[in-house]
């Protein structure tokens, strides 16, 4: 696969860190993006206020990202009755390079672009791929998680868990 802009793509990122970047203790960022292969209106992280959401920054170069994607597709499967909210944010400069990708590896979960690109990425600062924020109900960035690891699975499910539970209740918060 060609990896055309890649170089840039991550040096703008490593380069532009954003001033406040969300760490753990912070307020999440409120980035618009925008559904891949839906003709909905854009999102903004706001929308998801009362939920727990997991935020994944993703390319279709990222290797990791094909192991990754099969474990957040099942954290949505299992949680997010409960009040997860998996998303994925694409930062391929190309689109049609993350839609190819979805077609090889479809996942349930709500797939985003940034139109901005870059910017939600910059004010998270994300630097390498796979790069995953959970957010609690109240907009706090709760894990930061640079790369996958597949020993960390399950203690982050956990802690997704916790976090449900003290969530308020996602039926009233659903949209």
């Amino acid at each position: 696969m060609r990896r055309a802009g890649v170089p840039a793509l991550l040096g703008a990122l490593a380069i532009a860190t954003a001033v406040g970047a969300a760490e753990v203790g912070d307020r999440a960022p409120n980035c618009s993006l925008v559904p891949i292969g839906a003709p909905q209106r854009g999102i903004e992280l706001g929308d998801y206020a009362g939920r727990v959401v997991w935020l994944d920054f993703w390319a279709s170069w990222c290797g990791d990202c094909t192991e990754s994607f099969p474990v957040f597709d099942r954290m949505q499967r299992e949680l997010g009755d409960r009040g997860l909210v998996v998303i994925g944010v694409n930062l391929d400069i190309e689109r049609g390079r993350a839609e190819a990708f979805l077609a090889q590896h479809p996942v349930g979960f709500l797939q985003t672009f940034d139109p901005t690109i870059g910017d939600c990425a910059r004010a998270f600062d994300v630097a390498g791929m796979p790069t995953s924020f959970v957010v609690d109900a109240g907009g706090v960035v709760r894990r930061v998680h640079r790369g996958f690891r597949r020993g960390e699975i399950e203690a982050t499910r956990d802690m997704v868990s916790d976090l449900l539970a003290r969530s308020v209740d996602p039926a009233a918060s659903a949209r």
